[in-house]
């Protein structure tokens, strides 16, 4: 009896331990079966091209350290995306872990043959890598990748079509087919076969920024497109990194400085700060520009050189268009130094530029000759002169520019002035491709801020643009020049003005050759002295005007140019300066005004008009009406001008 009532009870204990271990093994079993779920899912979205979502799934793994093989993995998304400090990264990682020097080391091959370096033959290289344990598109992607890298694009498509063979439906495959035929030069081919991959393989991340790149690519630039298509990118790869900085870029392309800025507030590579100078560039705060040029490592002459050394080095190797963006980088950054006071580091850089350019002009011609004269071995010595930076420059490429004025006044242009206006005066600056509207051409327009009768600026209407700057323009305000300096500045900009009439009135005698004379010899004093200012009423008492100030606004047509608040008529003139340059006139509601905007400064305008545009002097037609005009604008003007971004300047001006 006693047996039997405890038995049940033993029995019931070895059930519970029965029980135990079943529920720890199926417990184990389970979480060993997730994880390994959790893996393959890992390496699926890896295969897909799911790139930032696998690296994001491999930070969230909870056990730590990582296992070398999903570092790896981590490793070659970020091989894949470009990102090569974090490839770097999770290398040295990998490199920790024990027995894990084979996978390493297989994980650099494949960076090292992608980057171009290749030392078997290229589909004997793909089973060598697949014999190490490379997946099959991996093989062949970083030797077909290779293949770009060195411009053998006959090799690159054998290896395709092999590949297409035996993984027809690879998404890298796809892809690297379509990158295959826009460097073949058959761009809508490439932007087709992106769009077949995304729809095939829509999570394939590659292709998805592939397709946005090559909408701003010439010709056909999409760039609206590029923007929409990168906003959904954003949307379905949340984890991606490089989103906001190509948002930035293309926004800042289409106007839209003040968004990439907001898209680039947390900039953390040198490549995203660079775009941030860029973007403060367009925006006129050249102190942020070249603030962020230096956080990029970009600041004094030595830094610029080698960046310049490099584009013209990838000039030489072919790679035009990698070397133009750099030089861009280049001219875009001195112009920021010259705007933001430091004038002395911008020449040394423009120069270092100058004469690299001159080099590869030098080397063109010299190719020429040689085509013609092969043996002759001077021919080849100057050429080495020429493209070997260690030897000294040849002594007719240094930039070298004769003094126009010997005068303090000269120097001081020549080192505040001419990166934009030109060292003579002829607004052809080496910094003025940067600028819009484009800097003022002494020689060959009238200066346009007047407040003479004759329609010529005076010292005084020169000295106070020096002074204040021309807001809405890239021009700044030279507020730190003593009166002496100003005045010797506008003594300079007075002998260019004169050099310009002067050699326009000997180039219209000479069209009019065997006439009398065509003018009298008084021409050019006419039109380079300033007569008396005009004189500006009281307009201290006149808001009550803004009323009739609207009626004179329409009656007088200035509808047809500038626009204003309230009003439902659109702007429909096309305007051009006297150089036949596209200009824009100013919305009167909130657009800065060159000039200025005190009520004095708008009475001049509109009595004088603005030479060198379309604006006329209005005194005539308004017979009295002036100060009503004059109240009307002050009273739709906002408290603060809308400030325009060089790229929105341009681009509305070409409306």
């Amino acid at each position: 009896m006693f047996e039997e009532r405890v038995f049940p009870g033993k029995l019931l204990k070895r059930m519970l331990v029965w029980i135990s271990a079943i529920v720890a093994t199926t417990t184990c079993l389970f979480l060993f079966l997730g994880r390994s779920n959790f893996r393959d899912a890992i390496k699926t979205g890896y295969l897909d091209g799911d790139l930032s979502q696998t690296i994001a799934s491999i930070d969230a793994i909870r056990e730590k350290p990582l296992t070398a093989d999903l570092l790896l993995l981590a490793a070659n998304c970020y091989r894949q995306l470009g990102q090569n400090s974090q490839f770097r990264e999770q290398i040295e990682k990998a490199q920790r872990q024990a027995n894990s020097k084979d996978a390493v080391d297989l994980a650099i091959a494949l960076y090292k043959i992608q980057q171009g370096q290749l030392n078997e033959p290229p589909q004997q290289m793909v089973e060598v890598l697949q014999r190490a344990g490379a997946l099959e598109s991996d093989a062949y992607s970083v030797v077909v990748q290779w293949a770009f890298a060195i411009e053998k694009l006959p090799v690159a498509k054998v290896l395709i079509d092999d590949w297409r063979r035996k993984q027809p439906n690879s998404a890298q495959l796809q892809y690297l087919t379509a990158v295959y035929h826009n460097l073949s030069g058959l761009k809508e081919e490439a932007v087709t076969g992106l769009i077949e991959t995304i729809e095939l393989h829509p999570r394939h991340e590659l292709s998805w920024l592939a397709l946005s790149e090559l909408f701003t690519r010439p010709p056909n630039v999409r760039f609206q497109q590029s923007e929409l298509l990168l906003e959904r990118f954003a949307s379905q790869f949340p984890h991606n990194t490089e989103v906001n900085f190509r948002l930035a870029k293309i926004r800042r392309r289409l106007g839209h400085s003040r968004t990439s800025q907001s898209d680039l507030s947390f900039a953390k590579t040198d490549v995203e700060v660079i775009e941030k100078a860029s973007i403060e560039f367009d925006l006129g705060n050249y102190r942020d520009s070249v603030a962020a040029f230096k956080a990029a490592k970009l600041s004094g002459t030595d830094d610029f050189k080698i960046l310049i050394d490099t584009a013209f080095t990838k000039s030489l190797q072919g790679q035009g268009e990698s070397g133009s963006v750099l030089t861009d980088r280049v001219s875009l950054g001195a112009t920021a130094l010259a705007l933001d006071g430091d004038s002395a580091t911008s020449h040394s850089v423009f120069e270092l530029a100058a004469n690299r350019t001159a080099r590869l002009r030098r080397l063109q011609d010299l190719r020429a000759k040689q085509a013609m004269l092969p043996r002759d071995q001077s021919l080849v010595r100057e050429m080495k002169s020429v493209t070997s930076l260690s030897e000294p420059s040849p002594s007719n490429l240094s930039p070298h520019h004769d003094p126009v004025i010997n005068s303090p006044g000269n120097e001081l242009y020549q080192a505040h002035c001419a990166n934009c206006h030109g060292t003579t005066g002829d607004g052809f600056g080496r910094a003025g491709s940067n600028l819009f509207p484009p800097p003022r051409r002494f020689r060959d327009e009238p200066m346009r801020i007047i407040s003479s009768k004759n329609g010529v600026a005076s010292d005084a209407d020169i000295a106070q643009s020096i002074r204040r700057g021309q807001p809405g323009t890239s021009m700044p305000a030279f507020k730190q020049f003593s009166d002496t300096e100003v005045a010797s500045l506008v003594e300079v900009l007075r002998v260019f003005i004169v050099e310009g009439l002067r050699a326009r009135y000997a180039n219209e005698l000479l069209l009019n050759e065997g006439t009398d004379r065509l003018l009298d010899p008084q021409w050019v004093a006419v039109r380079s002295q300033a007569s008396e200012p005009i004189a500006i009423t009281d307009l201290s008492n006149i808001s009550g005007l803004a009323a009739r100030g609207r009626e004179v606004f329409r009656s007088t047509g200035c509808g047809g140019c500038h626009e204003v608040p309230g009003e439902t008529n659109r702007v429909k003139n096309r305007l051009f300066d006297s150089l036949g340059r596209p200009i824009q006139a100013p919305n009167l509601g909130h657009d800065a005004f060159h000039g200025g905007d005190e009520p004095s400064e708008i009475y001049k305008r509109i009595m004088l008009g603005i030479p060198g545009t379309p604006h006329p002097a209005l005194a005539p037609a308004l017979d009295g009406d002036v100060e009503s005009l004059v109240a009307y604008i002050g009273f739709i003007r906002t408290a603060k001008p809308v400030v325009e971004t060089n790229t929105e300047r341009g681009k509305n001006a070409m409306r």
